[in-house]
């Protein structure tokens, strides 16, 4: 799916073609909840591939953040690590480190969360059991 996701959004990198919309469209809808998950697998991966579309995956990300309105908000302290990861790549460029201090930012906004974000698919079924989150604004404190 990286690579489907590789060639809909470099094949409408300047002017999105219909083809190139539906595909993405789709990707996404198939994807639900877990297409963060999925672009942060883009944004982590080593592929030759995957390296043009960087700055498109880390916008898609940050749509996909600021989607998530105080009606329907989550807690994502779960890819706070991936994020940090992507930001200390050295592929990442200067307009990347803007994005993700963008998505860090939106991962800190004051509503009060419903769910934490993926925790069952990033640290296993059993998570719950031995995890615990902490309140967003506890890893803001460090930053």
């Amino acid at each position: 799916m990286q690579n489907l996701y590789a060639v809909a959004v470099a094949s409408g990198s300047t002017t999105p073609s219909q083809l190139s919309t539906y595909l993405i469209q789709a990707l996404f809808l198939n994807l639900r909840e877990t297409s963060l998950v999925f672009l942060l697998g883009v944004l982590l991966a080593r592929s030759p591939a995957l390296e043009r579309v960087r700055t498109r995956a880390l916008l898609h990300a940050l749509a996909f953040l600021r989607g998530h309105t105080s009606d329907n908000a989550v807690d994502f302290q779960t890819v706070l690590p991936s994020f940090i990861a992507v930001l200390m790549d050295a592929r990442t460029d200067k307009q990347g480190r803007s994005l993700i201090c963008q998505c860090i930012a939106a991962l800190a906004s004051t509503s009060e969360r419903k769910h934490v974000y993926g925790l069952d698919t990033i640290y296993g079924a059993e998570s719950g059991r031995c995890l615990t989150s902490l309140p967003i604004r506890a890893y803001m404190r460090c930053a």
